[in-house]
């Protein structure tokens, strides 16, 4: 029964990451998995419900992501390359969308409780930011202009638009924007950009 759930979750996952929510149905996942529809209602009663549970799957995976990559990785130049490049990978696995990006541009069409999901998918790379910058700066590895949070809310809205800009354009810009943020933290601050 679990199991069931899982692949429901994964392939509504999927279909989010190559189209968007609001444009697959019940009747696309029972196509896709071979079941009928009321065994997708059994799980999830409403399409609401399935939003819910793919946000608070997406925030629970990316709080792994992060906390794998404090593990494993000593500097704050580190950490931030290893986000970049699991950013990269969403860019390389094909034609598919950052599940934050996707999900913000239906912001209006999703249920409250999504939004509070949503809310704290965005938050919880935004903190994550904030300290290895903080740290970077504190260290004196990271130079940049405005607050670490700031830089957060920036990076993230340049690898974010960098996905959408990559599955048009190509992969080319994509790493044109990486280049740019990594330039943008090590050019000294006060000098011209």
């Amino acid at each position: 029964m679990h199991d069931r759930k899982d692949q429901i979750l994964r392939v509504a996952s999927e279909l989010l990451l190559t189209r968007s929510f609001t444009s697959f149905s019940y009747q696309d996942l029972s196509d896709r998995l071979g079941i009928r529809k009321a065994s997708i209602h059994h799980h999830f009663p409403t399409k609401d419900d399935l939003l819910v549970a793919l946000t608070e799957r997406y925030r629970l995976g990316q709080k792994k992501r992060l906390d794998e990559i404090d593990a494993s990785q000593k500097t704050p130049w580190e950490k931030l390359e290893a986000y970049m490049d699991s950013i990269t990978t969403i860019m390389e696995s094909g034609n598919k969308i950052c599940p934050l990006g996707s999900l913000q541009a239906e912001l209006n069409v999703l249920p409250e409780a999504a939004r509070d999901v949503l809310r704290q998918l965005y938050e919880t790379p935004k903190r994550w930011l904030t300290r290895v910058l903080t740290e970077g700066r504190t260290t004196g590895t990271m130079d940049f202009e405005g607050s670490p949070e700031e830089q957060a809310v920036v990076l993230l809205a340049a690898l974010q638009g960098g996905l959408q800009i990559a599955r048009s354009q190509g992969p080319r810009e994509f790493t044109a924007i990486v280049k740019q943020i990594k330039l943008g933290l090590t050019a000294p601050v006060g000098k011209s950009r």
